[in-house]
């Protein structure tokens, strides 16, 4: 038996789901996975390259021995498997780093931070990741002991613990979280590389004259500014949803310039999710909106956000009365969405129209509840215009998610608000608030505008909004909307419109902040001044 203290282990494989290849992609000649090699072993410590047995591995294993680094190789799926090979030799004590080749900016200095944190602790495993240890996602790695790896690989049945090599250990041993005392923040950025424009992006960091095997991480960091894909705001405290009706048609009674082009769109969308965006919300009915994002997404960022899509509203069928008719409609709209998202399965689908819970002795809504059975669909949800529909969502336990029109005008959800969180300690249900201003309407001056809402004189509120925004220190009317609908409660998160990147980054910038306290959301509340319905449902405003 080998007598180290400590051992690295980088997984690694050719053929890597969203980028096969990429481990021997280089940077500055130097493949991915030997670059994350050398760097985690920069300080001294052994370093064992783990891949598979199958032959597309092969050239892993040739560019491992060339740099003389030891290469073992085990089962393609059965991950755990194979690091238990690499480690049998060594005594139980050992202390086991994981590394994977996708992330190359982990440095011995880091590692050694760990181990130190590791000993002291007396825990059994340790991880450092973005969510436990603010650090950038990339900037990851996990400590245990040759002893646990020995006893998940022992024990350990699901195909998830023999894939993913650490489940069993954290569900059965100690954990810890690595605390950073230098490297503290980022965690918002992204330097792994799991997709070509990640490689390009973290490629962007580095110069040909560099010393990218010694240079610190802390160094690294401290260039993140060159990235090419990098969020410009703070990590925002509840999800964010981007809305993309605008991507497929003309929206909203102030938006003059129409659709954006598609490489706006394209911009938009990647700009979004490098922000943190988390879901995209879509439907059938908003025109090309579903297949630009699904163009859009390919290449491995469909993975780093869910999708939410709505049934069509089935207009085209208002004079059917055969339920069987709306089950075929609803079938072939589920595999119309999937076709132009790109995608096998959706992450959430709701019901256009809440009415089709019950229409036709619910057809619409039991095809879909077979579709998530079947595993084709993740969650379901509707889309809610009134009161009257949300309480006739909210008694249906199959529905996770809602989504309703809401701004900082509209009174006519107050007297369900108590009954949603008395649901949400029940069971899983998230609310999503579209339409935070009014479709633009709370954002105008222009008095002809407010008329085709039904106000023929809009200055009281406008100067009530005004001295709102003064009152919370928001930057613009916008800003407030954003910001009071984001503060409320028993709304897990905005669905915020874009149309160009400058709209983009300001209501992003307006999700980000902290939220208002609740004295001023009672001050809001109270002094708010009443809107009609004929005002508050845009389906009820005069044409332009």
């Amino acid at each position: 038996m080998e007598n180290i203290k400590s051992i690295i282990i980088i997984q690694s494989r050719f053929n890597s789901t969203r980028l096969p290849g990429k481990a021997l992609f280089t940077i500055n000649g130097i493949p991915l996975v030997i670059l994350a090699a050398k760097r985690a072993g920069n300080t001294g410590r052994k370093v064992i390259i783990a891949t598979s047995d199958q032959s597309t591995d092969d050239e892993i294993e040739l560019c491992a021995k060339h740099y003389g680094i030891t290469c073992v190789r085990g089962s393609l799926n059965d991950t755990l498997a194979r690091f238990a090979k690499a480690v049998k030799d060594y005594p139980p004590e050992t202390r086991i780093f994981r590394l994977t080749a996708d992330n190359i900016l982990p440095d011995g200095s880091l590692l050694d931070d760990m181990e130190s944190q590791y000993i002291i602790s007396s825990t059994d495993y340790m991880v450092c990741d973005n969510i436990g240890s603010n650090v950038p996602y990339g900037v990851s790695a996990e400590l245990m002991r040759v002893e646990h790896i020995i006893n998940a690989n022992k024990n350990a049945n699901s195909d998830d613990e023999r894939e993913h090599v650490t489940p069993y250990i954290r569900n059965h041993f100690k954990v810890k979280y690595y605390e950073p005392k230098k490297i503290i923040g980022f965690s918002n950025y992204r330097c792994t590389i799991d997709t070509f424009d990640d490689y390009l992006s973290v490629k962007k960091i580095f110069t040909i004259n560099d010393d990218i095997i010694s240079m610190s991480l802390y160094d690294i960091i401290k260039r993140f500014d060159k990235l090419l894909f990098k969020p410009c705001n703070n990590k925002a405290i509840k999800p964010m949803v981007l809305g993309s009706v605008q991507f497929g048609m003309n929206y909203g009674i102030t938006n003059a310039e129409g659709r954006a082009s598609p490489n706006v769109i394209e911009k938009i969308i990647k700009q979004a999710i490098t922000e943190g965006i988390e879901y995209i919300d879509t439907a059938a009915a908003y025109g090309e909106s579903e297949a630009t994002i699904g163009k859009t997404l390919t290449g491995g960022w469909l993975g780093r956000v869910k999708i939410i899509t709505k049934t069509p509203p089935f207009t085209e069928l208002e004079n059917c009365d055969d339920p069987l008719v709306y089950s075929y409609a609803t079938q072939a709209s589920i595999f119309r969405s999937c076709m132009n998202l790109g995608t096998e399965k959706l992450d959430i689908v709701m019901l256009h129209r809440a009415n089709h819970l019950v229409k036709y002795g619910g057809a619409v809504f039991n095809e879909l509840l077979k579709y998530k059975v079947a595993g084709k669909i993740h969650s379901l949800g509707v889309s809610v215009q009134n009161p009257d529909e949300l309480s006739l969502a909210l008694s249906y336990e199959d529905i996770e998610f809602i989504q309703l029109p809401y701004n900082i005008l509209d009174k006519r959800w107050d007297h369900l608000i108590k009954g949603i969180l008395d649901i949400k300690k029940k069971r899983n249900l998230v609310i999503h608030a579209r339409s935070s201003l009014l479709q633009g309407l709370l954002n105008s001056n222009d008095s002809n505008i407010w008329e085709i809402a039904h106000v023929k004189n809009h200055v009281p509120i406008r100067t009530w909004l005004e001295k709102i925004q003064k009152d919370t220190k928001k930057i613009s009317i916008a800003d407030l909307c954003i910001g009071y609908v984001n503060s409320q409660k028993w709304i897990d998160a905005v669905v915020i419109g874009i149309d160009d990147m400058n709209q983009l980054h300001d209501n992003i910038n307006s999700i980000s902040k902290p939220f208002i306290s609740d004295h001023l959301l009672s001050t809001i509340d109270v002094t708010k001044p009443d809107l009609s319905e004929n005002t508050l449902n845009p389906s009820r405003w005069n044409k332009k």
